[in-house]
């Protein structure tokens, strides 16, 4: 059993919140909300840590033991919606959806923009310090590579399974060879591109 982080009692009986997807030029962002199981307790979980500070195989490893401890909620915001409505609201819907799934819970949300929604405490790098944050933070990233893995079968042109949606050199170099498709975000401007002209003509 791992050591418990120094706010993971604090936090015990909270749902932790974090988010995947939201830099990237391509593919959905994703939401989380995970609740330590009623029969579970916060040292179940405290094996877990930021997503980002591990490889996609552990990744991928921890997030079958992380969704045998807690219950969650996964929100997925396409990208037309975060075209149409902007991230701000993009962020402000998915939070929304997730308090209403845990309705009566108290809420821990990484980072320090609550995207206008009340009623979350809000922690920078709380996927590193608070083991239900970075549980959630697991299952989003899993999550979106799971969504990303399948694009990429049918756009295999993008790389999407190893970049995951962001602006790498290869994907860039793929949309100037092959454009754009249904899941760009338009309103996220690569500057590479923007420079060009490249928004101008290609839609």
């Amino acid at each position: 059993m791992s050591k418990l982080k120094e706010l993971d009692k604090f936090y015990e009986n909270y749902v932790g919140i974090d988010e995947a997807g939201l830099g990237n030029v391509a593919g959905s962002l994703i939401f989380v909300g995970a609740k330590i199981k009623s029969d579970k307790s916060i040292e179940d979980i405290s094996f877990a840590n930021d997503s980002k500070s591990m490889s996609k195989k552990k990744r991928e490893k921890l997030y079958d033991e992380v969704i045998k401890v807690v219950d969650y909620h996964v929100v997925e915001i396409f990208p037309k919606y975060i075209d149409e409505h902007g991230k701000e609201e993009a962020c402000r819907t998915a939070l929304e959806m997730i308090k209403n799934f845990f309705k009566g819970s108290k809420f821990i949300y990484d980072g320090n923009n609550a995207h206008g929604v009340q009623g979350l405490e809000m922690l920078v790098k709380a996927d590193a310090k608070v083991s239900i944050v970075a549980a959630a933070s697991i299952i989003a990233k899993v999550e979106k590579d799971k969504r990303m893995k399948e694009w990429d079968e049918k756009y295999p042109e993008y790389d999407w399974k190893n970049n995951a949606g962001y602006a790498t050199k290869k994907h860039i170099e793929a949309i100037r060879k092959h454009g754009f498709n249904e899941q760009h975000r338009m309103t996220f401007k690569i500057k590479e591109l923007e420079k060009d002209g490249f928004y101008e003509w290609d839609i």
